[in-house]
């Protein structure tokens, strides 16, 4: 079978979407089937893959998206399955790694931390090229007579296609990941230390993360390429500034995991997250909000779901309760937690229900 997968930029550096196109697209390959990449840029993709370059402008970034998955769904036809990534009407699979657009803005406002701030959000994103483009573009990938399927990241993500009217079948195949060796044993900080890392520092939930901190009398660690200035006056109204330590983006958070006690993602909105995945499999114990696919695979002892990223109590007990556990007790079912999504077989998984939409047994 020849498989087109379509992605704006490609390069694995990006994380998320872009990792997830490599691992799917070298799976695909390793069952027999050749692989086509059809991308606007490519770093390094792998050698026995077919670039096939699709052109579109350099400047204006909803125009960038528009024409990109015009001149993408021209070529789309050309092959047997296809499989986007982005917006691109006429793949034959659709795998929204960023979850989907009405939901992303409902929390993107809801995230805001005054009504003053959600006001401002709300005519930002309305006023947006890019952002209405994308809305648009869903739409029409989702209702493209050529779709066969969608594939979900999570019972979440199904839940909002389902909401969206989706007139295709949806998996739910969550994002895979890598088992390291099992770590060291460890014993909690005398001081509790909590993980926060992210880019977007609103959705993602910091401030929610800093409240959480001074009501568990913790210390953190806050790890992403947002601005710190709000967050640090937050921290500093909240008595806690001497306890927090803003790192900016790092490249690895291997040292973070070993560093930290918990993960702590009070999340407003994510589809499934990979630094949950990554937590859980290094034997970390992790506490999430409902509103993160992700935490749909947590195991029992292994972290908690607390619904509402602003339940600053909730979140709170839920971290001391957690400490009150033998570490080792939390890190064996933080492994076993990532061991039900162990590579490589959830990309086998998404392998197999490509072929089986394309009548492949």
């Amino acid at each position: 079978m020849h498989v087109a997968l379509a992605i704006d930029t490609y390069d694995v550096r990006k994380g998320g979407a872009e990792r997830g196109v490599r691992t799917l697209g070298l799976a695909l390959a390793s069952r027999g089937h050749r692989v086509f990449l059809l991308a606007a840029r490519a770093r390094d993709p792998e050698p026995d893959w077919t670039w096939v370059r699709v052109r579109r402008p350099l400047l204006g970034r909803g125009r960038r998206i528009r024409v990109f998955a015009s001149m993408a769904s021209r070529r789309l036809g050309n092959y047997g399955a296809s499989v986007v990534f982005g917006d691109v009407p006429g793949g034959s699979v659709y795998l929204p790694h960023g979850g989907i657009w009405r939901a992303w803005r409902r929390q993107e406002i809801a995230a805001a931390e005054s009504d003053r701030e959600a006001r401002r959000i709300t005519r930002a994103i309305t006023r947006s090229p890019r952002q209405q483009a994308a809305r648009a573009l869903e739409l029409a990938t989702l209702q493209h007579g050529r779709l066969a399927g969608v594939i979900a990241l999570s019972r979440l993500v199904e839940r909002e296609l389902k909401a969206l009217g989706c007139p295709r079948p949806v998996a739910v195949i969550p994002n895979g990941i890598a088992l390291p060796p099992p770590p060291p044993p460890a014993r909690w900080h005398a001081e509790p230390v909590l993980l926060f890392a992210a880019h977007n520092f609103r959705l993602k939930g910091l401030a929610p993360f800093l409240r959480i901190l001074a009501a568990a009398g913790a210390r953190g660690l806050v790890a992403g390429k947002g601005d710190p200035k709000p967050y640090r006056a937050l921290a500093r109204s909240l008595g806690i500034a001497s306890k927090v330590r803003f790192l900016g983006p790092k490249a690895s958070l291997e040292p973070l995991f070993e560093e930290a006690d918990l993960l702590v993602q009070p999340s407003f909105y994510d589809p499934c997250s990979l630094t949950t995945l990554e937590a859980l499999a290094r034997g970390m114990g992790v506490v999430t909000s409902g509103l993160n696919g992700a935490g749909e695979l947590i195991g029992e002892g292994a972290g908690a779901v607390v619904a509402d990223p602003r339940d600053t109590q909730g979140f709170a007990k839920a971290v001391q309760g957690l400490l009150a556990r033998d570490r080792g007790e939390v890190a064996a079912a933080a492994r076993a937690s990532a061991a039900a999504v162990a590579e490589p077989g959830q990309t086998l998984e998404t392998v197999r229900q490509i072929e089986a939409w394309h009548g492949i047994r």
